[in-house]
């Protein structure tokens, strides 16, 4: 079976060398260019309870801590995500990685409990991204 990741960032460098990380651990990529094309792609009817579960699930997500607000300190578009696999990535069925180089949206991300990392940490995001198949 392939092993999908749902890739949504801003930064296309980024994007490029998380792609090509995730294609070498064997994942088939979508990419995506909103928090709502997100939720769509994973079978999440529009505004459905947080605790509605995917229909059509993957097994990776990477996305932006602010994903759709550039700029912004708010984590609400991962947390819009997380929220509906939560409990797969709890049960270590699902991989769920935010980025941002931005240190107020990234702490209000830890405060909400997504796993998150800096992006100016692309070698640890990548290694992270390597190591979780």
């Amino acid at each position: 079976m392939t092993k999908r990741a749902l890739i949504g960032l801003h930064t296309q460098n980024i994007e490029r060398e998380v792609k090509y990380a995730l294609e070498g651990a064997g994942y088939k990529i979508e990419r995506t260019g909103s928090v709502d094309e997100v939720l769509e792609k994973m079978g999440i009817p529009q505004n459905s309870a947080p605790d509605v579960s995917p229909t059509n699930p993957f097994e990776m997500y990477v996305m932006d801590v602010n994903f759709g607000s550039y700029g912004d300190d708010s984590c609400a578009p991962s947390l819009r995500v997380f929220q509906h696999v939560r409990g797969s990535v709890k049960k270590g069925d699902v991989k769920f990685l935010a980025i941002s180089g931005n240190a107020t949206a990234l702490r209000n991300a830890e405060e909400a409990g997504i796993p998150c990392k800096n992006k100016d940490d692309l070698v640890e995001i990548i290694n992270y991204l390597r190591t979780s198949q």
